[in-house]
């Protein structure tokens, strides 16, 4: 997904919020963001509470939901009730 941005973020003038546990891809994944000058248009929060996972989504102009273990996750519902694209 990050690899991704970079690629279109030229073309767009939205920014990428990263939400989620913190995992062992973390620091490979912020070496990425900073290698390619992106520290300014991709932000990562790890370990939030639902109520400030809520508000994010409430927030948000779309939802990706990138997962290789569930195929369908509460995190999708939730997305649907705050009408997000998904």
């Amino acid at each position: 997904m990050v690899e991704a941005f970079a690629k279109i973020q030229k073309t767009c003038d939205w920014n990428l919020l990263l939400v989620g546990a913190a995992g062992p891809t973390e620091q490979t994944v912020r070496n990425f963001i900073h290698n390619e000058k992106l520290d300014n248009r991709i932000t990562i929060l790890t370990n939030l509470d639902q109520k400030d996972l809520v508000g994010i989504m409430q927030g948000a102009s779309g939802f990706l939901y990138p997962s290789f273990f569930e195929g369908f996750g509460i995190p999708l519902a939730e997305a649907a009730v705050c009408n997000l694209p998904m």
